[in-house]
């Protein structure tokens, strides 16, 4: 029998205790921790994502953070914070954000990707404690080829997808907007078939006439690198592809660089070309070195590495006497090869002689027409001067660079002492 009586008033919470169906709600506590089994030391309970792709992508994402360092973390973070798959860089409330920390964690500490450690540990010196997930029966692949496929199962572009592609990239004669943005788009909605994007694009490149369509498919390709980190799927895979075709693109653009006839028109066309080399190490696109190499193949220069095996350890432009003789031991210091900054002009360098003292370089160049001296022992620009007229050439009149004389191209003769010009004749 049921036997029901009056009892004692109970006081309602303002909040639940407990919700069904809410393992997620707020408590406050760092990483959303909760009270486990001491209810004065929180815990978090690290589960692994349900979704198969989500669990990919972070698996992706803390492989490659470890690879690069948190610089590449927080320049994912600040491109792809309201893209929703990565919800679980920003919300550190979430539950997939604490998987993805201690997977990290987990991964710097010696554990392998399929077996972890299964003890409770502190990550930080103060409260929670971390409770790792159980291991996994069946290992989840730790890249996202696998899970993409499955959304495109074809490969290959049909000849129709293949054909438009080809008509929209072909119509990018110039830098207008609309045509770049249309094939761009069209571009990465392909993605799932890279290499026939860029066999399209480079083909292009390829076939296009003068400096101004190769140098708009050039802004083509930056657009459908930048936009490779868009959430759009394969679309990412679109930079790898382009990498090792590279060479073949800037061959081309520097083909149709020594093949303007005007000096002006060529150099205004391969200060585009590097300008965009310069947003691209902006984006970090591709690593430095790599954007150097292909600059250099611009200017037709070779690039050689002179700061030492450790490219980490900058030294300043300066050092007094002290700093000096303390570094005199180290290897690194010892083997460099100081560079003169500065060394060089807006267009090009017309005469460039040392001083008979060897201790000072002087310099004429445009535009505008100047002179440069340059300073050995400091390495570095110890002054210039501006003059009305480009340089012919000039001798040095004493050992320093105090005194000199320059033929100037309007048949002008002039005096250069150490403070101004002093004397200007025509002959």
């Amino acid at each position: 029998p049921l036997r029901i009586s009056w009892g004692k008033p109970v006081p309602l919470p303002s909040k639940p205790l407990y919700v069904l169906g809410e393992d997620e709600a707020p408590t406050g506590q760092p990483f959303n921790a909760r009270s486990g089994v001491a209810d004065d030391v929180p815990e978090v309970q690290v589960a692994r994502p349900t979704n198969n792709r989500t669990l990919r992508l972070i698996h992706w994402t803390v492989e490659h953070v470890i690879r690069h360092g948190p610089r590449f973390e927080c320049l994912l973070i600040s491109r792809v914070h309201d893209d929703p798959r990565f919800r679980f860089l920003v919300d550190w409330q979430s539950a997939d954000h604490a998987y993805y920390r201690w997977r990290m964690y987990s991964l710097l500490c010696g554990d392998t990707k399929d077996h972890w450690r299964q003890r409770m540990f502190m990550m930080y010196d103060a409260v929670p404690v971390w409770v790792p997930p159980t291991v996994a029966v069946h290992p989840v692949a730790w890249n996202l080829e696998s899970s993409e496929s499955e959304e495109h199962g074809d490969t290959e572009l049909s000849s129709r997808t293949r054909g438009r592609l080809q008509r929209r990239v072909d119509r990018v004669q110039n830098s207008g907007r609309g045509v770049i943005a249309s094939a761009m788009a069209m571009a990465v909605e392909c993605a799932h078939a890279p290499e026939q994007v860029v066999d399209i694009v480079c083909q292009a490149f390829a076939n296009a006439q003068t400096p101004t369509a190769k140098l708009a498919k050039l802004h083509l390709v930056s657009d459908i690198l930048h936009n490779s980190a868009a959430p759009v799927a394969n679309a990412w895979r679109l930079r790898q592809a382009f990498e090792p075709r590279l060479e073949e693109v800037f061959d081309a653009l520097v083909l149709a660089h020594r093949a303007i006839d005007a000096r002006l028109r060529a150099e205004q066309f391969r200060k585009r070309v590097l300008a965009v080399l310069a947003v691209w190490e902006t984006w970090v696109v591709y690593p430095a070195e790599r954007i150097y190499e292909l600059a250099a193949n611009t200017n037709n220069v070779r690039v050689y590495t002179v700061s030492g095996s450790s490219l980490t350890s900058k030294l300043p432009d300066w050092l007094v006497r002290r700093k000096r003789r303390e570094l005199q031991k180290d290897i690194e210091w010892t083997r460099r090869i100081e560079l003169i900054q500065d060394f060089g002009f807006p267009e090009a360098a017309m005469r460039i002689k040392v001083t008979p003292d060897n201790q000072f370089c002087m310099a004429t160049g445009v535009y505008k027409p100047q002179i440069r001296v340059f300073d050995f022992s400091n390495v570095a620009m110890k002054f210039d001067r501006h003059t009305d007229s480009e340089n012919v050439n000039f001798l040095m009149l004493s050992d320093d660079w105090t005194k000199s004389v320059h033929l100037q191209n309007d048949r002008s003769l002039e005096f250069h002492n150490e403070g101004q010009m002093h004397f200007r004749i025509r002959v």
